[in-house]
């Protein structure tokens, strides 16, 4: 291939284990939406009697209006969100649908005793379709 050709990129997957009562964090693309789609056990030693387990995400995100670095700590929105519940022999895989943007910092935690598999797909920014389309006052101007 040569230089003057561009590669669009498509969606690709990733998967990561979150092990027990310990925290990952999710490396977000700077071109990219974070899709966390499915959570799921790994293996469960039922003789344990096993426990519940969630997963948490903690995200740090910086409002996508601000434009001056200085002024990005003002505009930082931080908070947790569960993203799965499982049960040892009752609900041991789920699927989801979370969607962080890549203004986001993820961090998941598994409050349980076993290995929680995450997986899902990194899609695309299409920032360059967004910019095709005209806005409101361009449109009232016509």
């Amino acid at each position: 291939m040569s230089e003057d050709e561009s590669v669009e990129i498509t969606q690709s997957f990733w998967g990561i284990i979150v092990r027990p009562h310990e925290k990952q964090e999710l490396d977000i693309p700077e071109d990219a939406t974070c899709i966390i789609s499915n959570v799921s056990y790994g293996l469960i030693d039922e003789s344990a009697n096993p426990k519940e387990s969630t997963l948490i995400a903690h995200v740090k995100e910086v409002s996508r209006a601000v434009e001056n670095p200085s002024e990005a700590e003002k505009d930082v929105l931080t908070y947790d969100t569960p993203i799965a519940k499982l049960i040892p022999g009752k609900i041991e895989q789920t699927r989801v649908s979370q969607t962080f943007s890549k203004f986001s910092e993820v961090t998941l935690e598994n409050d349980g005793d076993y290995d929680i598999h995450v997986s899902g797909l990194f899609e695309p920014d299409n920032e360059e379709e967004e910019e095709d389309i005209p806005e409101e006052d361009e449109k009232e101007e016509k």
